[in-house]
């Protein structure tokens, strides 16, 4: 587990075009009584919701390499002429797979394990490429995250009628009504968004109709067109390998400072029985899990 870094209170401006912002130090303190503090997400802190420490649960199962790799991917990794050392390295690990169905998989996908395969080796060349060429966070993203996020999410293998899919949303900031803090609009560069469209409960899309009516188009915190009917799931902040730590961190805090005000205004009182808000903040290879909690005014930003 890492400790959430720490932030010195010397302010730094990025100069890419439409994202600077001075870099604050935490706690952030903005108006109205709004701050935003920053520790380390601890799963014996008696703090933290159960439904977050069970999730913390489950993402070092993953580390632990437990099910993350589907079944029938198995005849094709473990073949005897498999050139990959790092695929044969896997042999090692008997509880690396898991059924299909657990992945949300197609039955009888036409897709095969080689083709699989070989797109994940293509995005891990990608990567490599974009480290050792010192490629910058607008070519990061174009080469690799952004394709990594589509295998994910709009892959072959998944079904057309997806619940979950992600957006670039590099230009869109959050409302100003809800954006309390004295440093400039702060954005990310993805989102995963519920597409209610899909959803086999009609409840859902008549209250997302009433509530876009209601507020006049809109149904999240951002001022972007392109996805403001979308309920968002999850932030991705994204940085070039070498890039600023302290400034994805603030910028992942205060959009989702904004995010919980707007869900605020909505729900009130009601809004304690949204445990957390999830997000993922990027360093070239490395992606780390974050978490925010909300009480009152005050948001607290935790890293896994």
């Amino acid at each position: 587990m890492r400790d959430a870094p720490s932030l010195t209170s010397q302010s730094d401006t990025s100069q890419k075009s439409g994202r600077s912002s001075p870099v604050k130090t935490f706690p952030i303190i903005g108006m109205e009584g709004h701050v935003i503090y920053s520790k380390p997400l601890d799963p014996d802190d008696h703090a933290l919701p159960p439904e977050l420490v069970d999730l913390l649960c489950d993402l070092d199962t993953i580390n632990d390499k437990a099910g993350i790799i589907p079944k029938s991917l198995k005849a094709e990794i473990e073949r005897q002429d498999q050139p990959d050392m790092t695929l044969k390295w896997i042999r090692r690990s008997s509880h690396v797979y898991a059924p299909d169905d657990e992945f949300g998989l197609i039955p009888g996908c036409l897709i095969t394990a080689k083709n699989h395969l070989s797109r994940v080796k293509m995005l891990v060349e990608f990567a490599k490429r974009a480290r050792e060429l010192g490629f910058d966070e607008t070519m990061w993203n174009n080469e690799v995250h952004t394709p990594t996020l589509q295998f994910a999410f709009r892959g072959d293998q998944w079904l057309d009628n997806a619940l979950v899919d992600s957006l670039s949303c590099m230009n869109a900031s959050p409302r100003a009504d809800y954006y309390k803090f004295p440093i400039p609009l702060s954005r990310v560069d993805y989102t995963l968004f519920i597409n209610p469209a899909v959803d086999k409960d009609t409840r859902v899309r008549e209250a997302i109709g009433s509530l876009s009516a209601a507020l006049g188009g809109f149904i999240n915190h951002t001022t972007s067109g392109s996805f403001s009917s979308f309920p968002l799931a999850l932030s991705i902040e994204t940085k070039r390998y070498g890039g600023d730590q302290r400034k994805a961190d603030v910028q992942t805090a205060t959009w989702h400072a904004s995010q919980w005000t707007f869900l605020q205004s909505l729900a009130g009182d009601k809004i304690s029985e949204l445990p957390f808000l999830p997000g993922i903040v990027v360093h070239a290879h490395e992606w780390k899990f974050v978490a925010t909690s909300r009480k009152g005014n005050e948001t607290v930003c935790g890293q896994f």
